[in-house]
């Protein structure tokens, strides 16, 4: 049972029209379903192809659909349904033999759904060790930890069809992605997918082209987000489920340690190498777990003292 609008001004009276369904039979197998609503008004309307809707980002605006239907009718490897500032609906059809590809989220856990064929699913704390897999059917949900890595694999005869939230959104407004082949291109092309298949310094780089250019001294790196850290971390082999802190105190560390870049000629070592910085920051942070913040406090002890208190101090 589900409920419909006042779609005629005589079912307005109606506070409640909710409608069930009655099969009218058609001489064929099946019978073709139709919806009658309960308070008797007698308003018919078909099952078959009701919910057809333009498939397209209809974010940020409010918006309701039957994301079932919705998840069917979608042909495409992945289709944005709705992003808005925090949150992303991608629909997502795989086909015969297809996976969604390896892949991390290392800031952000993520729901999916299955809405019709069977799969797998494959998720571990390392992409050489994918010690959790299961089954998939209609109408499994999987929830995937941020730090994960993991992989749908389409493993039936028919089309996997699934819909996706993302929180916040990993993809740009309105992105369509005909074929997988689209997908890796724009994750390749793009510094906003924050999902890594290949961690490496190289993709990395790519994914914010404007981080580091060692050859040229006019571009000094003030600051890494903690998406640029988390990615960082990645790559060194960091895991925030085992390690005695966590990626906050290691996003500290790593914009502390900019100063040995290129912030100062005189002091510079790093030459804003995010590698190079993280590893610092890393060294720190496993001999003391609480090292920034105790270095933050004493900054902020200092400037509260006064220069002249300084002195004074000093004499």
């Amino acid at each position: 049972m589900y409920y419909a609008p006042c779609l005629y001004s005589n079912q307005c009276q109606y506070k409640s029209p909710y409608y069930v369904n009655v099969p009218m039979y058609n001489n064929l197998r099946q019978p073709n379903y139709w919806t009658i609503d309960a308070n008797g008004v007698g308003f018919l309307q078909s099952s078959k192809g009701r919910n057809k809707i333009q498939l397209k980002d209809y974010g940020p605006s409010p918006f309701v659909v039957n994301i079932n239907e919705a998840t069917k009718q979608n042909k495409t490897f992945r289709t944005a349904l709705w992003t808005g500032k925090h949150l992303q609906v991608t629909l997502m059809s795989l086909n015969v033999g297809e996976d969604i590809g390896l892949e991390i989220h290392p800031e952000l856990d993520q729901f999916l759904r299955i809405e019709q064929g069977q799969g797998l699913v494959q998720m571990g704390k390392r992409k050489d060790s994918l010690n959790f897999v299961r089954q998939l059917f209609d109408d499994s949900a999987i929830m995937i930890p941020a730090g994960t890595w993991h992989n749908v694999t389409n493993t039936g005869n028919i089309p996997l069809k699934l819909y996706s939230i993302y929180a916040p959104p990993q993809h740009p407004l309105g992105s369509v992605h005909v074929t997988k082949a689209d997908a890796l291109a724009e994750e390749r092309g793009s510094d906003y997918c924050m999902h890594y298949t290949h961690p490496t310094k190289k993709n990395i780089i790519n994914k914010y082209p404007n981080r580091i250019q060692t050859n040229n001294l006019n571009n000094v790196k003030t600051s890494f987000s903690k998406e640029e850290a988390a990615a960082i971390a990645l790559l060194l082999g960091i895991d925030f489920n085992k390690s005695k802190f966590d990626l906050d105190e290691f996003w500290m560390g790593v914009n502390t340690e900019l100063e040995h870049g290129k912030q100062s000629s005189q002091t510079n070592v790093t030459g804003d190498d995010p590698i190079i910085t993280g590893k610092i920051a890393l060294a720190h942070l496993n001999e003391f777990p609480d090292y920034y913040k105790r270095l933050k406090v004493l900054e902020e002890e200092a400037k509260a003292f006064g220069t002249n208190d300084l002195i004074e101090y000093l004499k």
